[in-house]
């Protein structure tokens, strides 16, 4: 696992954010944590990243780090790294990193060994792009998670993500995510609750507390979504 703490955006300076590309001299590395001995078997690493918000990571960097560890073990041959953005950091920065570690893995990694980002998970309040189709604005994770043959472009002369249409018949992110985002106006009531989530999860993961008999009794949903709809319109 690695942890990645990444400059802050600067609004009005385009090329700077050209510089950030490079990753390996912009992104400071405080440390690393040794690999995993499953981490050394084979000739590919899955990669997960932790976007994580800054102000939260400095109260609970313990929990975070727990949580990315969970992550490794639970899915085979996959390295988390964390990294930290401020509220206000440019989404074409973070969209940026993601796109770096999905092509070209984490910088200073085994060249005779391949890494690809999988997953990625938003932890508090990241900054979530806006993206333009047709017109219209809205919120998407797109830019965070499609990568080859994105419908998302960073127009530069607009400064903004606009839609491109591609040949993918039924467009879909290259990666997984996951968002943690309490998102209450309140820093500790969020702390508190994603600590909590922390420890519902730990619960599930060792059938322990509301998950104890998990399994134990068995229960079927059977549901005739055809037929209920054919009522419905009666």
């Amino acid at each position: 696992m690695r942890y990645i703490s990444v400059i802050s955006f600067q609004k009005i300076i385009a090329w700077f954010l050209i510089c950030l590309l490079s990753f390996e001299t912009t992104f400071y590395v405080p440390f690393s944590i040794s690999s995993a001995k499953a981490l050394e078997l084979g000739d590919h690493e899955d990669i997960v990243s932790l976007l994580v918000e800054e102000d939260i990571f400095k109260k609970i960097s313990g929990d975070i780090d727990t949580y990315a560890r969970r992550i490794q073990n639970k899915l085979p041959h996959t390295r988390t790294v964390i990294l930290t953005y401020a509220r206000d950091a440019h989404p074409y920065l973070i969209a940026s990193t993601n796109e770096r570690l999905y092509f070209s893995g984490l910088p200073g990694h085994n060249s005779q060994k391949t890494q690809k980002l999988v997953g990625t998970i938003l932890i508090g309040h990241v900054p979530i792009p806006v993206v333009h189709k047709e017109n219209q604005s809205f919120l998407s994770l797109y830019p965070y998670t499609d990568f080859d043959e994105p419908h998302f472009f960073w127009n530069w002369k607009t400064s903004q993500y606009e839609y491109v249409s591609q040949a993918k018949n039924n467009p879909q992110p290259d990666i997984w995510h996951s968002v943690i985002d309490p998102n209450t106006g309140d820093i500790d009531t969020d702390v508190k609750k994603i600590r909590d989530f922390f420890a519902r999860v730990y619960e599930y993961d060792d059938k322990k507390g509301r998950y104890e008999n998990l399994g134990a009794d068995p229960q079927v949903l059977y549901m005739d979504s055809i037929n209920e709809s054919r009522s419905a319109s009666k």
